[in-house]
């Protein structure tokens, strides 16, 4: 399932055309320096239509570092206006289905004077685009809305059976996660807007640990119901609880970090099963 995709986060997050030496690079009305590799003549892109497209990084001798394609993550992005100058998006305007083209991008733009080790301040380097597909906004949403349900139903199966195999009782949330209760809470019991301390243990549901507020040094974490600063499976699921009380969660990707997955200890489509304690709600 893919998202349309912050392409701004990405270039920090997940920074097979090599580029031909001696090519010139053609400079935007807003500075972008780009040229097209491949035209196949289809029609181009427009202001609000949905691309699917991979990336290729690559510095300036056309050595590659980083690509969607070997990561099988491809991006969607909806065409727009440009947001700054150099914005590398503006390309994609330029294309269409079956296009490839490449922009040179400054390093300090997109590391933001932090690049890593094999790059340095003030190069510049290579952005790789090749287009699949050029979808309408409704085309995108639907093709969105069935690959959601999809994976919603792949997954809920997978927690039924870990569910039945352990042992666990667990109770289906009309967002479509699973609780499962160990000790009934006698405090307060938080709502949209409450602020809570929880105490997790966050694992895969092959039980590979990702994360502990009880690892040595750590305290409960402190949140705000509601207001998005979590995964949604979080916001919905801790008010299921009082104060007190504990129990696991049984996250769906599509309630947790979805297809992007999180850093490496988290891959794309986790189901996230996370051990909770609510210790206060404020």
């Amino acid at each position: 399932m893919k998202r349309i995709s912050s392409f701004y986060y990405l270039l920090l997050v997940i920074p097979f055309l090599a580029s031909c030496g001696g090519e010139e690079y053609k400079k935007s009305a807003n500075d972008l320096e780009y040229r097209i590799i491949v035209d196949k003549k289809q029609p181009k892109a427009k202001v609000g239509e949905v691309i699917k497209y991979n990336v290729y990084w690559r510095k300036m001798n056309d050595s590659l570092f980083l690509s969607t394609k070997d990561k099988e993550i491809p991006l969607y992005s909806q065409v727009d206006s440009p947001k700054f100058k150099g914005d590398p998006l503006e390309v994609l305007a330029m294309m269409g289905a079956g296009d490839s083209a490449s922009c040179k991008v400054p390093v300090d733009l997109i590391f933001r004077g932090n690049p890593p080790a094999f790059l340095k301040k003030g190069d510049f380097m290579k952005l790789d685009i090749t287009v699949d597909q050029v979808l309408t906004k409704e085309e995108y949403d639907k093709m969105m809305m069935a690959q959601s349900v999809s994976q919603m139903q792949i997954e809920q199966k997978n927690i039924e059976s870990y569910l039945t195999q352990n042992g666990l009782t667990g109770v289906k949330t009309a967002a479509g996660m699973y609780l499962v209760t160990e000790k009934e809470g006698t405090g307060k019991q938080p709502v949209s807007g409450s602020t809570v301390r929880v105490n997790y243990t966050g694992k895969l549901l092959n039980g590979q640990q990702f994360d502990s507020s009880l690892s040595p040094g750590r305290e409960p974490f402190e949140f705000v119901i509601g207001q998005g600063s979590v995964i949604r499976g979080w916001d919905e699921g801790i008010p299921y609880f009082k104060e007190g009380g504990k129990g696991k969660l049984f996250i769906p990707s599509t309630l947790g970090y979805g297809e992007q997955g999180m850093g490496s200890q988290i891959p794309p489509n986790s189901i996230l099963v996370f051990d909770i304690e609510l210790v206060e709600v404020k």
